[in-house]
């Protein structure tokens, strides 16, 4: 399929799914944005790429790269000597996937698709709502020394959470599940 056709799939996906809300639409979506960027072939867009792979995969364990400073800055959250959560915003960040909407931002405005779903926090928090259920059971496997997975907890309605099992002595830990 070439390039042109795909984005002439998504363009009218996104017409008529505005805010996927269906596991079934958001996993079409990024299949169809992953095919868009391997036949691109270009380094661009990092986080998407590995959203897109997460999907289709039952647990990510390689290509942790994009992610690196993301589990990066949530490691930093939690002190060795404290078994404690120091600070929770990069957490949450994560949780509603900010980094994420940015680079599907730039990437819609690049191939001129309909931002819809990027447009109102309402619409964005859905999405995420979605992704996180398909998300749930793929857990990213030994993303950086110290942490054995990183797993998505969905409970909907922006009360999404985040479950970390640690293997340096930490006591494993969920965050989230607030508003």
């Amino acid at each position: 399929m070439a390039r042109e056709e795909i984005i002439e799939k998504l363009d009218k996906f996104l017409a008529k799914y505005s805010v996927p809300d269906e596991e079934c639409y958001v996993v079409y979506l990024l299949v169809e944005i992953r095919k868009l960027l391997e036949r691109e072939g270009s380094p661009k867009f990092p986080l998407v790429r590995f959203y897109c792979d997460w999907t289709v995969h039952t647990k990510k364990d390689r290509s942790l790269q994009a992610i690196k400073e993301i589990v990066d800055r949530i490691d930093g959250c939690f002190s060795i000597q404290s078994h404690y959560l120091l600070k929770s915003d990069e957490i949450f960040n994560f949780l509603k996937m900010a980094e994420l909407r940015k680079e599907f931002n730039q990437l819609f405005k690049r191939y001129n698709l309909q931002t819809n779903i990027l447009g109102g926090d309402i619409s964005w928090a859905s999405f995420v709502d979605t992704l996180t259920k398909a998300l749930s059971e793929q857990p990213i496997l030994n993303p950086k020394a110290g942490i054995k997975s990183i797993s998505l907890v969905p409970f909907g309605k922006g009360r999404n959470a985040i479950n970390i099992e640690f293997t340096d002595g930490r006591t494993d830990a969920m965050v989230g599940g607030e508003r």
